[in-house]
């Protein structure tokens, strides 16, 4: 487990994974599907959103299922560099490892059929801190309420910071 946090007093959020998001993508880009991998469940991520009240409820009952309740899951594919819960809804960036290639998406939490809605695809990489890309996160939050997402990064060149923009996912 990476990370657990409580969200909106609702929502215990687990992440489990053994490399952070930009170790596993530069690992995998280095190395390329199944050159020296042995086991799947190294590159793994998974993000479980366990309702605390039910969590409660099943802990009693001893029926606490993780599965029902994870959301996300990737292994060579992509990596999940960000993520928030806010209004019920669970929002999260996919970047592909492959392709230049990110994606924001959104599952409402109070839904029974966990769908993924797709907000917006931008056609880069967008993660914290890696090798193979330019940029540097340094800076995420969401805003007005909508499904936007902002991202401040800095361009890095010759050691020095170039310049810094912000992009914006999803409708404005």
């Amino acid at each position: 487990m990476v990370q657990v946090h409580l969200f909106d007093s609702k929502y215990l959020f687990f992440e489990i994974s053994n490399l952070g998001s930009s170790e596993k993508h530069d690992l995998l880009v280095n190395n390329k599907e199944g050159s020296d991998i042995v086991s799947t469940d190294h590159f793994t991520q998974k993000h479980i959103i366990y309702p605390i009240e039910q969590l409660k409820v099943d802990i009693l009952k001893d029926t606490v299922n993780f599965e029902k309740y994870t959301f996300t899951c990737t292994q060579f594919d992509a990596v999940l560099p960000f993520y928030f819960i806010e209004n019920d809804n669970y929002y999260y960036l996919k970047t592909y490892v492959n392709e230049n290639k990110s994606e924001f998406y959104k599952i409402n939490l109070l839904e029974n059929n966990n769908s993924s809605h797709l907000i917006c695809t931008i056609r880069e990489k967008i993660l914290e801190n890696s090798s193979y890309t330019n940029y540097k996160i340094i800076k995420v939050k969401k805003i007005d309420k909508k499904d936007v997402l902002y991202i401040v990064r800095e361009i890095v060149e010759n050691q020095e910071i170039s310049i810094i923009e912000a992009l914006y996912l999803g409708k404005k």
